[in-house]
């Protein structure tokens, strides 16, 4: 089997991506620090988060014998966030973290590891070109709309690997509702007469064009991330490390990924917003 690497910052649904890889492939799904015990060349991926600490840097021996990478993205403020209650759960046992603890933990360790999340998607872009890697991303994997054409999209790049087939197309909206919903349905499949834009097209700007469900999830990120995310606030300071953080990345590596760059734009549109509100201005 030809195996792709399953990337993520900590928080960012390693979990969910590994499970939903398996359940599209029929195949064992792998980890950096091998703890099943299986060989890579049977896995269909391999889990990392290097270089974040919790990775492996063993990663950086092996990468080149891995020819593609599947990067998950989440927005920073909310996988930091979920790092943070990882850890806090490590050492005080399945409880919801006090506000008072992520306020001493955040002003401690918050601005590393937004700089560890930046370093973390540099280094997978670094080491994969837009046609051997593939961006999706969490609020995508978790949305209703966005959902299924994201795993379609994952299940689409997974088939190109040798070894590996994944399951029927038709079959991928109860798989993924499955996986990402935990819910048994009868899905009415509203996806199978339009385009979901995730064929063997690219756009002008590189990578692979946006499908509408995916769209929406993107145009809609901000009020799913403010959600999510006030019970744990981020000071201006903390919210502006992460617009210039992904302002780099953009600069960088945008210009030749399409999807890339509306991820990120996405996500600073949040952070920007959070900063306009924290500051008393009007909200664009």
């Amino acid at each position: 089997i030809e195996s792709v690497w399953l990337s993520s910052y900590p928080g960012s649904g390693a979990k969910l991506g590994w499970n939903l890889v398996q359940a599209l492939s029929g195949h064992v799904t792998g980890d950096e620090h091998m703890l099943n015990g299986a060989a890579l060349d049977h896995v269909v991926s391999i889990k990392s988060h290097w270089p974040h600490p919790r990775g492996s840097p063993k990663v950086d021996d092996m990468i080149e014998s891995v020819p593609r990478a599947v990067l998950l993205l989440r927005h920073p403020m909310n996988s930091v966030a979920t790092f943070f209650t990882y850890l806090h759960e490590r050492e005080h046992g399945d409880v919801m973290p006090p506000l008072e603890d992520w306020m001493v933990w955040r002003n401690t360790h918050a601005a590393e590891q937004i700089d560890i999340w930046a370093q973390h998607v540099d280094y997978w872009l670094s080491h994969y070109d837009v046609d051997h890697r593939l961006i999706i991303s969490y609020e995508g994997l978790t949305d209703y709309e966005g959902g299924v054409p994201t795993a379609r999209a994952l299940a689409k790049f997974l088939n190109g690997g040798n070894g590996v087939t994944t399951i029927e197309d038709e079959s991928v909206p109860c798989v993924w509702a499955k996986v990402a919903m935990y819910k048994e349905v009868e899905w009415q499949n509203t996806w199978d007469d339009e385009e979901d834009g995730y064929d063997d097209d690219y756009s002008a700007a590189g990578g692979a064009a946006f499908g509408d469900g995916e769209r929406m999830v993107l145009s809609e990120l901000e009020s799913i991330n403010i959600k999510e995310s006030s019970f744990y606030p981020y000071n201006e300071e903390l919210h502006q490390r992460m617009v210039d953080a992904m302002v780099a990345l953009k600069d960088k590596f945008g210009d030749a990924d399409a999807r890339l760059s509306a991820h990120l734009e996405a996500y600073i549109r949040i952070c920007q917003s959070h900063i306009a509100r924290q500051a008393g201005r009007a909200v664009d």
